[in-house]
């Protein structure tokens, strides 16, 4: 897991979704999705030149077996666009991003409904369809 979160040039990487709620339940995390918070698809494959496009309604890449999707929305920096992806996820407990240092980002209810054990929508801001 932390080589592909190193920071390559550019590019910030993080686990995310699914996997981050299943460690933070203490559970191994039965697949790993990456975001690319930072940096472009051009850049990723140049760091990454195995890697093969898939995304039709936003960029994601397979490599390895491991999904990497860029942001479902963009904002005016790394912070922010992480905060803006995690919104517009599927449910709030899926909602989560861990980066190399271990740093935790969550929507902003996504801890309190994984303590309650509770499935609720994020409020999507992004309007394309989530392929599943």
């Amino acid at each position: 897991m932390q080589e592909m979160t190193k920071k390559h040039n550019n590019l910030k990487i993080l686990i995310a979704g699914g996997a981050v709620r299943d460690l933070l339940l203490g559970r191994s995390p039965k697949d790993l999705d990456y975001l690319i918070a930072s940096g472009s698809p051009e850049e990723f494959l140049a760091a990454f030149p195995k890697a093969r496009p898939v995304g039709k309604s936003y960029e994601i890449f397979y490599l390895k077996g491991l999904e990497f999707s860029f942001p479902r929305a963009r904002g005016n920096d790394t912070e922010e666009t992480i905060d803006l992806d995690l919104k517009a996820r599927d449910v709030t407990v899926n909602s989560f991003a861990l980066d190399e240092d271990g740093e935790l980002y969550a929507h902003p209810n996504g801890l309190e409904d994984l303590r309650n054990r509770v499935l609720k929508k994020t409020r999507c801001v992004y309007s394309g369809r989530q392929p599943l």
